[in-house]
């Protein structure tokens, strides 16, 4: 079984989700009701765990098919194979470039930001002291006996 073919058969068997086969009574005795490998002649309720066999070792065995290790050369027909250190290089210099290219509104936003902490901070501030003790406040703390509780000596 060639790529061609387990290519197309993946995708005749991703594109059956959510489709009813309904069997003939008469091949009910060799067929089960659900997905099935034509090559293993297999039958899978689920389609995810025909696609897990479709990976396994014994599907590829069956199939022919050799494995990733063996083909050194590309991963699919024009996609070549990277390297580790090639992976590496490529991370680092999309890192670098993310890192590089601050873009001028995320340093606005990043300052706006901060401008409204500091604003939110002094308006709480503001309105603590606006809200300081008054007379009449003190007068019912000390009558409730909790008058200098939690508070600093001034």
């Amino acid at each position: 079984m060639s790529d061609k073919t387990r290519s197309q058969l993946i995708a005749s068997t991703v594109g059956s989700v959510k489709r009813y086969t309904l069997i003939n009574p008469v091949d009910a005795t060799t067929k089960r009701f659900g997905f099935r490998c034509p090559v293993c002649d297999l039958t899978y309720q689920d389609n995810l765990k025909l696609l897990d066999h479709f990976n396994s070792y014994q599907h590829k065995a069956k199939a022919g098919i050799t494995t990733a290790a063996s083909t050194e050369g590309e991963v699919e027909p024009g996609v070549p194979r990277a390297s580790f250190a090639t992976v590496v290089e490529t991370m680092e210099q999309l890192i670098a470039e993310r890192v590089n290219s601050r873009d001028p509104k995320y340093e606005e936003r990043e300052r706006q930001r901060r401008q409204v902490i500091n604003e939110q901070r002094k308006q709480r501030r503001k309105l603590k002291r606006t809200h300081g003790d008054t007379e009449a406040s003190a007068e019912v703390e000390a009558a409730l006996g909790f008058g200098s509780f939690g508070k600093r000596r001034k």
